[in-house]
């Protein structure tokens, strides 16, 4: 590595990673540029054992034609910050008025971004937190000094030679980052947020969430099911943890940690810990324990339904989530299915399948038993139901993932129900209070919502 590589100082650091341009579906001509590691799998931008040295990055890029560069990860530990100017070009290839002073007063690395509409700063220097400013122009300025990666261009052709990674003059950094409205989270703070001190906090062990689940609020693994989409992830990870009766502030800290995979959802958007646990309250949490509330107090009958109103309605994923300024957008539904070529069929990268109980139920899927008339359908599925329910082996099948279950029965009524679940219990020696408020019992003889 010569002396005179601009990005000599980032060089040196383990911290990078290779990425790839991978179209955004339902949007077409738009791209997210996502880290991988050498090995070729996703990589977690906050997780170290992902990362690699800068020249086994460049010799894997260098061999295959799998990726489209290298990337840098950001961390508190290393003295730098990144300043990412999104369209920051005018038509005429001039820089936008509001950028100007700024890209000329700059002596350290600068390189246009991949779409040629952006541009690339890093300088060593500290900022208090991660903000971003918008302009109704379209245009952005995000400054940076961990939990995020750039993808690396070392495109220099509007300045001819580049500058290295270097402190600008005391001030500098402070001066434009204020400059450009740094520093205040206030518009995010909200005095209803719940909080929890730490020696009160159950693990997610204690709290029974599954080894899958836990991977994928930490390090992303299994996003593939939701097309990467963070808004929809966290909804169903705040909807399993409440599920699980964790309080609506443990589900909150969970999915705010700030170098987690989730927790970086909330923190692009608000950029602090007080605007991200903000922002995952009002759109994420909260929303879903008043959907979960008034779900339990439908089936308990405490909720009347409007006539000509479900009373399901708003339990999909928040689409305020989903249509917040600078959130992942989720695909839109269309009209004809879209196609997806098969040209990754690598065992190593296909994502292996997630089960509840056994192998006979898998989470986000629909599973039929089918059998004669009175051969114990109907007390089978009760026995399923006390099984994931407890996370006891009754049925002589591994219970994966433990959790709520919600029986519907349009044959018995609903007493039935009550005696042939009873009868279940007492077979089982399991007492009552294991299963209250986790098994749900309803009947279309009873409710003609479901009859």
């Amino acid at each position: 590595m010569s002396t005179h590589d601009p990005l000599e100082k980032l060089k040196t650091r383990p911290q990078w990673v290779l990425w790839k341009l991978i179209p955004k579906t339902g949007k077409p001509g738009k791209f997210d540029k996502v880290p991988h590691r050498i090995t070729g799998e996703k990589a977690s931008i906050t997780n170290p054992e992902h990362w690699s040295s800068y020249d086994r990055a460049a010799n894997t890029l260098a061999l295959s034609d799998d990726f489209a560069g290298v990337g840098y990860c950001f961390t508190k530990d290393d003295p730098f910050v990144f300043i990412d100017l999104d369209d920051c070009f005018l038509d005429d290839n001039a820089v936008r008025p509001q950028f100007k002073n700024l890209v000329d007063e700059n002596r350290s690395f600068m390189e246009l971004s991949q779409s040629h509409r952006g541009m690339h700063i890093i300088v060593e220097g500290e900022i208090p937190k991660a903000h971003v400013k918008r302009f109704p122009d379209g245009s952005a300025i995000e400054f940076y000094d961990h939990s995020r990666f750039v993808a690396m261009t070392e495109d220099f052709t509007p300045w001819g030679k580049p500058q290295p990674v270097r402190r600008p003059p005391d001030g500098w950094v402070e001066r434009y980052y204020k400059g450009f409205g740094g520093g205040n989270a206030a518009d995010y703070l909200s005095s209803n947020i719940p909080t929890i001190d730490e020696d009160e906090l159950r693990t997610l062990t204690e709290i029974g969430v599954s080894r899958e689940t836990v991977d994928l609020i930490y390090h992303g693994e299994g996003a593939e099911r939701w097309d990467e989409d963070k808004s929809r992830i966290l909804w169903f990870v705040a909807t399993e943890l409440l599920n699980l009766d964790a309080t609506p502030a443990e589900v909150l800290y969970y999915l705010t940690i700030e170098e987690s995979y989730l927790g970086e959802a909330g923190w692009r958007r608000r950029q602090s810990l007080e605007g991200a646990r903000a922002w995952t309250w009002q759109y994420i949490v909260d929303r879903a324990k008043q959907n979960r509330d008034a779900l339990l107090a439908r089936l308990r009958g405490e909720l009347p339904t409007v006539e000509g109103a479900s009373p399901f309605e708003d339990l999909s994923e928040p689409a305020a989530a989903r249509d917040t300024p600078g959130g992942d957008s989720a695909p839109t539904p269309g009209i004809a299915p879209i196609p997806h070529p098969a040209d990754d069929l690598d065992p190593a990268r296909i994502p292996p399948r997630q089960w509840v109980l056994g192998h006979r139920f898998q989470p986000g899927q629909v599973t039929g038993g089918f059998a004669d008339a009175g051969t114990g359908k109907s007390i089978f599925a009760m026995i399923t139901a006390a099984a994931i329910a407890t996370g006891r082996p009754l049925t002589g099948e591994t219970v994966h993932r433990p959790g709520p279950v919600w029986i519907i029965n349009n044959e018995e009524p609903l007493d039935e129900l009550r005696r042939r679940l009873a009868a279940v219990l007492i077979w089982f020696e399991i007492p009552f209070k294991e299963i209250a408020g986790k098994i749900l019992l309803s009947s279309g003889m009873d409710d003609p919502l479901l009859g």
